[in-house]
């Protein structure tokens, strides 16, 4: 284990802490505490690595409106429960956003703004991979992420995010391929679902090992409702 500890300190001055046309805008003195935490663990069949952070921010004249904390966060670990072979994977992204790509978007979480929310994503990846005796590699991976949103301008919907993939490959040889699948399904809050399916296979030819010749065949579906887009992909 590894743990690295720090807080640090800001004060800024602005003429506009929310953002506002001139005739409106407001000045303030913002002091910005921020505690942090890095952490990394590596173990036999475990690995863990992440950061923490909770920027305070307290505002001189508006802190009835503006005082808050913003906290990140992005963790991920490991572990192994079959080797080389079986694994679980896990992963927590706090994440400060903003909602309208045309609204404020200040550089840091000084300047207040109706336009930020939160997002909270939780992952968990349960996957298989590994190396055939005929040197194929292999990984099959299924992803369920779950999303909460907080703090949006307007009403936003969680979602639930389903998604298989699988690939294949044996690509050392002068005549090799690559195979893969992708299944995803997204459902939100209110009931609603969207779906894509998509499978590839690509033959290669490496001419020399600075030359390699490929071509992909694949079909994809979709379900967006109302739209439901399929048909065959060609690439090479």
């Amino acid at each position: 284990w590894h743990i690295e500890s720090a807080i640090s300190a800001q004060e800024t001055v602005t003429n506009n802490v929310n953002l506002a046309p001139n005739d409106s805008r407001r000045s303030d003195w913002i002091t910005e505490l921020r505690p942090s935490l890095r952490l990394s663990e590596k173990g036999a069949r475990t690995s863990l690595t992440g950061s923490i952070a909770v920027p305070v921010l307290i505002y001189a004249r508006t802190g009835s409106e503006n005082n808050n904390a913003y906290p990140s966060a992005d963790v991920l670990g490991d572990v192994r429960l079959v080797d080389e072979w079986l694994h679980v994977e896990g992963q927590i992204s706090i994440a400060q956003q903003y909602f309208n790509p045309f609204g404020g978007q200040p550089l840091g979480v000084d300047n207040a703004t109706q336009n930020r929310y939160r997002s909270d994503t939780y992952r968990i990846s349960p996957y298989v991979k590994g190396v055939t005796p005929d040197n194929v590699t292999y990984e099959l991976r299924n992803n369920d992420v779950w999303t909460n949103l907080s703090g949006a301008p307007v009403s936003t919907s969680n979602f639930h995010y389903t998604q298989f993939t699988g690939k294949a490959a044996k690509t050392e040889t002068t005549i090799g391929w690559r195979a893969e699948f992708d299944v995803n399904d997204v459902v939100v809050s209110d009931g609603e679902s969207f779906r894509s399916r998509v499978v590839r296979l690509m033959p290669l030819y490496n001419v020399d090992p600075q030359l390699r010749l490929a071509a992909t065949v694949g079909y994809e579906a979709n379900h967006y409702p109302p739209a439901k887009p399929r048909g065959a992909d060609y690439r090479g």
